[in-house]
């Protein structure tokens, strides 16, 4: 219930007691108004009971869903319809979530327009999503560009058009979407994951490295930004350390509008622990870039010899830092020649008793 409804059923309550109406009327409206009032109530607790429980699991129950389903029946204001609607999208019938949306964005504006149209935005950037779920990559760009071209703006505006414009191949048109929300990437895991994802498509691979860094800190919990790290460490050949990003990747948050799918990360997983296949794999994710990072497996090619190695050869050389870096790790796992000659202390400090 909205801050509205507290001072407007007191209210009532008050100016029916003081009316000349005879009590009879009197007692029948206030029994009236307190039905409405808990009517009011109780779709606002299921809307807030279901979309809490919803938003929480990785696989929402049942239950909760036909609580939404009966608040949304009740009649639920323009944001929680909204909101509603995400959470459909996100984590159930996405087909229902856009009918929700559509009659959002058909609805009359009533008398705040302003605010209206400003829900009317978000609810078609949600509803790209649902073109793109459908497979219509061109329609989600549409969809996004027409709210672009009206002059709104907003972080998931930038994410959403920036994410399919580069899905789509289309540089030109992310680079200019990245200048523009340059001042909203502090504050956008999102965003920045974009950029990186740029970076790396144009064959930056040391700036969208240290653009990673920046971001890990702030432990993102969607996969992209993993997956794609991953990508710069192959790159590298550093296949052990690829390995570890593709591991925290299976460990994040997956919904059904995740670009990555949580299959796809533990195939590639898979393939590159395999010596058979470590060698092969890496040569095919470092040859297809861009569709590794929408999460697409690349052909496999056969002729190339098992390894077991951590850091394979044939791959770009590694950035001076970075090279100094492995060297030291190379380093800490060799013997120490420079001990004494006592060789049950050798053993047990290499653990190889």
């Amino acid at each position: 219930m909205n801050g509205t409804y507290i001072w407007v059923f007191p209210a009532a309550m008050v100016a029916i007691g003081i009316s000349p109406l005879p009590l009879v009327a009197k007692i029948a409206l206030i029994i009236v108004v307190f039905l409405v009032m808990l009517l009011l109530k109780r779709k606002t607790f299921l809307y807030l009971s279901a979309s809490r429980h919803i938003a929480q699991a990785v696989v929402p129950e049942q239950k909760d869903w036909d609580k939404l389903e009966k608040a949304l029946a009740m009649g639920l204001p323009e944001q929680m319809r909204v909101t509603s609607a995400s959470l459909y999208i996100q984590k159930g019938d996405w087909r229902k979530g856009k009918a929700i949306l559509d009659a959002v964005i058909t609805a009359p504006a009533g008398k705040n327009e302003k605010e209206h149209q400003g829900m009317v935005n978000v609810a078609k950037i949600m509803r790209s999503m649902t073109s793109w779920l459908d497979g219509d990559l061109d329609g989600a760009i549409n969809e996004v560009a027409q709210v672009y071209q009206s002059g709104y703006r907003d972080k998931n505006l930038f994410i959403n058009y920036e994410t399919y414009v580069l899905e789509k191949g289309d540089l030109k048109t992310a680079k200019q979407l990245l200048e523009e929300s340059s001042d909203r990437e502090h504050g956008s895991l999102g965003i920045q994951d974009n950029h990186a994802w740029y970076l790396m498509l144009t064959g930056a691979w040391e700036e969208a490295t240290a653009l990673y860094d920046v971001l890990f800190n702030l432990n993102p919990r969607f996969p992209e930004p993993y997956v794609h790290m991953a990508q710069i460490k192959l790159h590298y050949g550093l296949c052990a350390e690829a390995i570890s990003w593709l591991q925290k990747a299976k460990d994040a948050r997956y919904t059904q509008t995740s670009g990555i799918k949580k299959d796809f990360v533990e195939r590639l997983v898979a393939l590159l622990s395999n010596p058979s296949t470590r060698l092969a794999t890496a040569k095919a994710v470092d040859g297809a870039v861009a569709q590794v990072a929408i999460g697409k497996m690349p052909a496999i090619p056969q002729g190339y010899p098992p390894t077991e190695a951590d850091v394979l050869d044939g791959f770009a050389p590694l950035p001076q830092q970075e090279e100094e870096e492995v060297q030291r790790d190379t380093d800490d796992r060799l013997p120490d020649t420079d001990l004494s000659s006592d060789d049950e202390e050798y053993l047990k400090r290499h653990g190889l008793e």
